[in-house]
């Protein structure tokens, strides 16, 4: 999976992080954007990472960053148009891609192991915050 996701990041001169990001924004972002936090939890990550990343996909002119009008302190994520021409320039390479990686299940069973999946990660998060948390004691 790694392999492909730096494939595709290379097709539009990103790295694998920066891929994700920009394709995590443009899968939740809806009208208002998506929170920096929601993007980090989406990708496991930190939050200073996605806003270190993300700073680096503002200076390349993909996303646009703003604060959040319900709270004032969170920062909201959007595609600018150069980033939704990015994903869509390589939706066609996702679409093979993924065709390819997931040619013998069916959609119904693509959608349980996307769902198994979710919620397994989910489990190795909380057991990493876990053992974190036992590690300080």
């Amino acid at each position: 999976m790694e392999f492909a996701r730096a494939y595709l990041a290379s097709q539009l001169g990103l790295s694998s992080p920066q891929y994700n990001i920009l394709m995590i924004i443009a899968q939740y972002q809806g009208a208002n954007g998506v929170g920096v936090s929601d993007v980090a939890q989406h990708l496991h990550v930190s939050t200073a990472f996605v806003t270190g990343e993300g700073g680096k996909l503002e200076q390349a002119g993909l996303i646009e960053k703003r604060q959040n009008p319900k709270d004032g302190r969170g920062v909201l994520l959007r595609l600018t148009r150069q980033g939704e021409a990015h994903v869509l320039r390589i939706g066609p390479k996702r679409l093979l891609v993924n065709d390819h990686l997931f040619a013998s299940l069916s959609g119904e069973d693509f959608s349980h192991l996307a769902r198994s999946l979710a919620r397994l990660i989910d489990d190795f998060s909380n057991t990493i915050k876990m053992l974190r948390i036992m590690q300080r004691e």
